[in-house]
């Protein structure tokens, strides 16, 4: 009973779910979309969800949205150099966690922007470290699928 008890106890401290990180970005429900006007038009939703809705192109779900908004900043924000889509490190994925962190969200571009910006900075400092040994894990198996 006493096993038991502390197996559970662990399973909270590490979120009661006992689902990954990167598995939670599926359900997670980001605050309401802070509606803005650019360029004459309503904008209203994340990049990713006028794609879905204009039948455009877009990552599979949403754990690969998140992954190729990561892959994005590694590449594109942080330039970093000799990595490839199934071999990139923690480290890496870190540093490009930090960019959401860091950055008000309207200044960073990609597939969900003010989802991930949320969602990533709800998380605690553990979890973002265990968010980036997921990341490396699920690219190294697939690598970033955007459509």
């Amino acid at each position: 009973m006493r096993t038991s008890f502390l197996a559970l106890v662990i399973l909270c401290l590490s979120g009661c779910s006992g689902r990954s990180v990167l598995d939670r970005i599926e359900t997670y429900k980001p605050p309401t979309f802070p509606a803005y006007t650019a360029g004459g038009q309503l904008v209203d939703r994340d990049t990713y969800d006028y794609r879905i809705k204009q039948g455009k192109p877009s990552p599979p779900s949403f754990r690969d949205a998140l992954v190729c908004d990561l892959w994005q900043r590694m590449t594109t924000d942080l330039d970093i150099k000799g990595i490839n889509q199934h071999h990139v490190s923690e480290d890496d994925v870190r540093r490009a966690i930090g960019v959401y962190v860091e950055k008000d969200w309207q200044d960073i571009a990609g597939n969900r922007p003010w989802t991930h910006s949320n969602f990533l900075k709800s998380l605690t400092t553990s979890e973002r470290q265990e968010l980036a040994k997921e990341v490396v894990r699920y690219m190294d198996q697939n690598g970033v699928r955007d459509r």
